[in-house]
């Protein structure tokens, strides 16, 4: 039994490839938007001051919760 051929997946990945693409559009850029503040979180996390770390924390909080 394959987890992708389970009802409750097979309902959420009709929903998403029913939408308009616009709004495939905008939850890809979404996400890279989110790999993008990840991977600048992760590799300047040392060489910045704290507050811009702060920001850039508030940042992906953000991109998560939408």
């Amino acid at each position: 039994h394959c987890w992708w051929k389970s009802k409750s997946v097979e309902f959420f990945w009709k929903k998403f490839w029913d939408c308009d693409p616009p709004v495939l559009f905008l939850l890809a850029t979404i996400a890279f938007a989110i790999l993008g503040l990840f991977w600048f979180h992760m590799n300047f996390r040392i060489s910045f001051s704290s507050s811009v770390r702060k920001v850039t924390h508030t940042l992906i909080r953000i991109a998560l919760n939408l």
